[in-house]
């Protein structure tokens, strides 16, 4: 039924204004959301935390990398807590640059668990509250006020925002959308396009990953508003009319995203040297990916998106309104018609293969299947906002029809596709019941006897109270599916302690630039495997280890064929020292809790981590400075082999000091073959081990086969699986050591497995002889350094620094081009004579970006005077 604004009192404008209704969203949102925090004991209310997953693996790291930057601690040009180094635009862009996250300059890096929750929770008001705005200005006023707050909760609450909450930076697009979609509206509606421009350039801003999907999804926004007009004027199409609007359209998104270029051009071209550096076109195939039907199985409490199955729950008030709108007696079958054709379309871009391509931005998607799923809900909330803006009776029998039809649908997929207890499930009945009391509801409320007249307001506060219960009852579901992370006294605890180590460390060693490596991060699984490995974001140490989607190809490349294996090309395994790597690195000290041969006890703190074990602090006596002189020449020395990182160290060495070098030798070993059973199990026996020697093994592997290694009963891990890494350090008793490999497959490595021992007394012969080629390298800052030394034609410095493209080189005055070494690391070229060198770095794409935004500003300004639209 169409509602009527009949407002004459102060009061009652104030209630009925859009301000309030955008505000009530917003604050029910609010107590709603801590209501069940308070609950669930999330911090600040008790010591569980929204950290799960990637919130914990990742993200927490990253808030207190920023945390830094807002401090002037460390850099977001370029920072060497990223990898063996690398310019932070890339992460911040993905990570870190909503707005709201300035907020974080007001908390101590101690309670970041409770910023996340801060942070994630206004993320979701907004949500709400820009729907709401949405739904007051796109149907003028025409839905009551408490609907409209009942959509904006709706959607604010949805189980996507409940469900990626542990990816709190891909909220920043959902609140974003209904503005991008509000723009659309008004630019084919009212020819007004202002708004389109600027939240599109937001968007992108505040997460360029969700901005580019709302920008996908403007383009079919665009196209169905239009058509909707067509349909509700009842106009012939017009060719003139839909190429006039279609070239504002392009002009508007054009604008908006030239706007945004000052940071996403820098975020471009920062992807293209890591995971983004191509499109995968085979996710485009056409075929099908599940099964449709199973959507609608998904449409229940607690249910949650899987790689073949999607969840678009947002309340089953919305779901009544979408079932209230095709048993109209009032709505035209063209628009049922068309509705109809919509709501496929929302469902098809989850199960046709090419549509799963295009809104997952040509990247196959590995986990947290349909990160765009929100837009689909946005389109159900919009259906029936569209249903409650007209008048509207329901067809009794259709309305039967319709509840049965979804639920006998939804058992029978959900006995298929979810669970064979489906019907078991308490959540089911319970959601089936929610459904048939809201339609019973709509229906009293769409009915024009007197009865339901005078009952009306009572109808209306039924139904937002069973909405905002049942919304609170699947937040209360969804955090319990979010409840696996670590605790905020433990993040407290692991952060002051390990921060405590690394600034006693910082006091040894004074202003010099060296790296920090650790065996083990934070968690430690009992596979003996970690996914942490960013603790050098949240110390603010230059390390060598990360986890990012926003990594250097490079390096990534160069530390796999040295030794330490990269996952997925977002992971770098750092789990023990290889210490001839580390050395040649700049890894003066190596945190862990246990003793790797070679390096030295310091009676630096130490402390209890997670675990329980002792987490020490061990000298690297093989160390080697940042920057030192090395011959230029080419000579090969050896033979290298990708598939073997121990020759690999052997040739860089030789081509670092310009003569054969020999750290890793073979050592012999006797494989002894197992009797054929269930359980394949090889074992390598190695003997004549020298008491001078570091022993490592390595096993080269191209696929996942996950066994268990046993390294000689000191430690046990999974190996050739996720998060696996290839070296491994074998400790060893006297002369002798034992490995063996268990896995399910019969499978033989006798001819591919790799045990090399390290030489320590040729380590520190080769360690000695590049020290004393050592120049002084004075750091100004993160991006900027100085060198001055004496040289000779043929000769270049050495910097243990990834080269990049933003690296400028000056060399008494002159720009100089740096030479890669191993594809990854720096040499800058020496004159005869005195040489003062000056390295510095420029964000690549920054000043362009800067140029492109300019213009697309001065196009938004251009438009706004032509078209005098004030926003």
């Amino acid at each position: 039924m169409k509602y009527k604004s009949n407002v004459t009192s102060f009061k009652e404008k104030l209630v009925d204004s859009t301000f309030f209704v955008v505000m009530m969203s917003f604050f029910m949102t609010f107590l709603i959301s801590i209501l069940i925090l308070v609950i669930k004991k999330i911090t600040p209310f008790g010591d569980n935390t929204l950290l799960c997953v990637d919130a914990s693996i990742q993200y927490i790291d990253f808030y207190a990398y920023l945390w830094d930057i807002l401090h002037g601690s460390n850099s977001l040009i370029y920072t060497f807590s990223h990898g063996i180094g690398g310019t932070g635009v890339g992460i911040f862009a993905y990570y870190l640059s909503s707005p709201l996250n300035l907020l974080l300059y007001f908390f101590d890096k101690e309670n970041l668990p409770f910023f996340y929750t801060v942070v994630t929770l206004l993320k979701w008001c907004f949500s709400s509250a820009f729907m709401s705005l949405f739904v007051r200005r796109r149907f003028e006023r025409k839905i009551n006020s408490s609907f409209v707050v009942l959509l904006g909760i709706s959607y604010g609450l949805m189980q996507y925002n409940l469900a990626q909450c542990l990816n709190s930076m891909w909220l920043d697009g959902i609140y974003m959308l209904p503005l991008i979609a509000l723009g659309v509206s008004e630019t084919v509606r009212k020819n007004k396009g202002i708004l389109l421009s600027i939240s599109v350039a937001l968007s992108i801003l505040f997460n360029w990953y969700t901005g580019g999907i709302n920008c996908i999804f403007s383009a079919a926004w665009f196209c169905f508003e239009y058509i909707l007009l067509v349909i509700e004027r009842d106009d012939k199409f017009s060719v003139k009319k839909c190429i006039r609007l279609t070239i504002q359209y392009a002009y508007l998104m054009i604008s908006g995203i030239l706007a945004s270029m000052i940071l996403f051009l820098p975020a471009i071209l920062c992807l293209r040297g890591g995971k983004g550096s191509s499109f995968d076109w085979s996710v485009l195939h056409l075929g099908l990916r599940g099964n449709p039907l199973s959507a609608i199985s998904g449409f229940n409490l607690g249910m949650i998106s899987t790689d073949s199955r999607v969840s678009l729950y947002c309340g089953f008030f919305v779901l009544a309104g979408v079932i209230g709108l095709f048993c109209s007696r009032e709505l035209s079958k063209k628009k049922k018609i068309y509705f109809g054709l919509t709501l496929i379309s929302a469902v098809s871009i989850f199960y046709i293969q090419t549509l799963v391509g295009i809104f997952s931005l040509f990247k196959s998607v590995g986990s947290y299947f349909y990160r765009y799923s929100y837009i689909s809900i946005f389109v159900l909330v919009f259906l029936v906002a569209y249903f409650y803006s007209e008048r509207n009776r329901l067809n009794v029998t259709m309305l039967i029809i319709g509840v049965a039809s979804y639920m006998i649908i939804s058992t029978v997929c959900g006995l298929k596709y979810v669970s064979e207890d489906f019907l078991v499930n308490k959540k089911v009945w319970i959601s089936y019941g929610l459904l048939i009391i809201q339609l019973l509801l709509i229906f009293f409320y769409t009915e024009d006897r007197a009865f339901f007249k005078l009952c009306k307001k009572h109808i209306i506060g039924l139904i937002f109270c069973i909405g905002i219960i049942d919304i609170a009852f699947s937040f209360s579901l969804q955090l319990v599916n979010n409840g696996d992370g670590f605790s905020s006294s433990q993040w407290s605890y692991y952060y002051e302690n390990q921060k405590a180590q690394v600034e006693e460390i910082e006091e040894v060693e004074g202003n010099d630039l060296f790296r920090i490596n650790q065996t083990q991060g934070r968690v430690v699984y009992d596979s003996f495997l970690t996914a942490y490995y960013d603790d050098a974001f949240s110390i603010n140490y230059a390390g060598i280890a990360g986890y990012t989607s926003c990594p250097d190809n490079r390096q990534m490349a160069f530390l796999e064929k040295n030794g330490y294996r990269s996952e997925s090309g977002i992971m770098k395994i750092v789990n023990t020292s290889v210490v001839p790597l580390d050395s040649l690195l700049g890894v003066r000290y190596i945190l862990s809790p246990y003793e790797i041969k070679g390096l030295e006890d310091t009676s630096i703190f130490s402390f209890d981590d997670l675990r329980g074990e002792s987490k020490k602090v061990w000298k690297n006596p093989y160390a080697l400075p940042i920057a030192f002189i090395i011959p230029q020449n080419e000579n090969e020395f050896g033979t290298a082999d990708d598939q073997n990182p121990f020759l690999n160290i052997n040739c860089l060495y030789s081509r670092l000091l310009g003569e054969e070098i020999k750290l890793f030798i073979p050592v012999d070993f006797k494989t002894v073959e197992p009797e054929k059973n269930d359980s394949y199990e090889i074992r390598w026996d190695i003997n004549g081990v020298s008491e001078n020697c570091v022993l490592y093994g390595n096993i080269p592997w191209q696929s996942y086969e996950h066994g268990v290694l046993n390294v000689n009963e000191k430690y046990k891990a999974n190996y050739l699986g996720w998060e696996s890494p290839s070296v491994f350090y074998i400790p060893t008793d006297g002369e002798k050591a034992s490995v063996s490999f268990a896995i399910d497959t019969d499978v033989s490595r006798n001819s591919e497995v790799q045990f090399y021992a390290l030489d320590l007394e040729e380590m520190r012969t080769v360690a000695k002889k590049i020290n004393e080629k050592a120049v002084d390298l004075r750091k100004n800052s993160n991006s900027s350094f100085e060198i001055e030394t004496t040289g000779n034609d043929g000769e270049g410095v050495f910097l243990s620094i990834p080269w990049n493209e933003g690296w400028k080189v000056f060399n008494n005055g002159k720009v100089t081009e740096p030479k890669k070494i191993d594809d990854c690391l720096m040499m800058i070229p020496l004159n005869s004579g005195k040489n003062l060198i000056q390295v510095k770095y420029h964000i690549p794409g920054l000043t362009m970006g800067m140029i492109l935004s300019f213009m697309g500003i001065l196009m938004i300004f251009g438009y706004m005077v032509r078209k005098k639209d004030n926003y």
